[in-house]
């Protein structure tokens, strides 16, 4: 029995385990069409950073906002009816694996979204809900 070139007596057997929840069909999908979409996500985001790596530099801005969030959205929103602004954001593109909310999971660690910086722990912090139920 093979489907699509794979055993698939042997991969029921190596799925004993987990068989009531995945079906072969899903983890052959898993293995044959996930990393085509991966591949084909990644040429697709190499050729677009190519693309935008060659702008001619002679672009001039009257404003430079650095940090996109939701005080410098504002900021530049209402600076752009009368001046011409640059927004400038950390990060690049989403990962596709964002917009599929039970694989999100699985790109948390990951350092493009993940830049590992920790707090110091707050004592002195969220204090109105202690001893509250």
């Amino acid at each position: 029995m093979y489907a699509n070139g794979v055993d698939t007596a042997l991969l029921r057997n190596a799925l004993i385990p987990i068989s009531t929840t995945f079906s072969i069909e899903f983890v052959i999908f898993l293995f044959a069409a996930l990393p085509q979409l991966f591949t084909s996500y990644f040429i697709h985001e190499n050729f677009v950073d190519r693309l935008t790596s060659n702008r001619n530099g002679n672009d001039t801005f009257d404003f430079i906002i650095v940090g996109g969030g939701s005080a410098g959205s504002v900021l530049a929103n209402r600076l752009s009816k009368n001046f011409t602004v640059l927004v400038l954001e950390a990060g690049g593109a989403p990962h596709p694996l964002h917009s599929i909310p039970l694989m999100s999971q699985f790109v948390q660690r990951m350092p493009h979204a993940d830049w590992g910086y920790y707090t110091v722990p707050q004592r002195n912090s969220c204090l109105s809900m202690v001893s509250q139920v």
